[in-house]
């Protein structure tokens, strides 16, 4: 269990920081757009499981790539 959710939210959060603060997140000048695409891959969503109302990310669109966002939830962690 690595609280996927809660990660996910803190670095969406700190994506939108425009200063150079705690949480900030630096990419190198040369970062391929496919990059950033996968890393905002993904959108907060209200779902509804079996009845039961809950708050997931799910992809933007189908068949869209967000292996970024979970290389970067996993190694969060390590």
């Amino acid at each position: 269990m690595v609280g996927t959710d809660t990660t996910k939210e803190t670095l969406f959060s700190n994506l939108q920081l425009e200063e150079k603060e705690p949480g900030y997140c630096h990419f190198p000048m040369d970062r391929e757009s496919e990059y950033l695409e996968q890393l905002t891959a993904e959108e907060k969503k209200v779902v509804f499981e079996r009845g039961v109302k809950k708050v997931k990310f799910v992809k933007k669109r189908a068949g869209i790539r967000n292996e970024a966002i979970d290389l970067r939830v996993g190694n969060r962690w390590l």
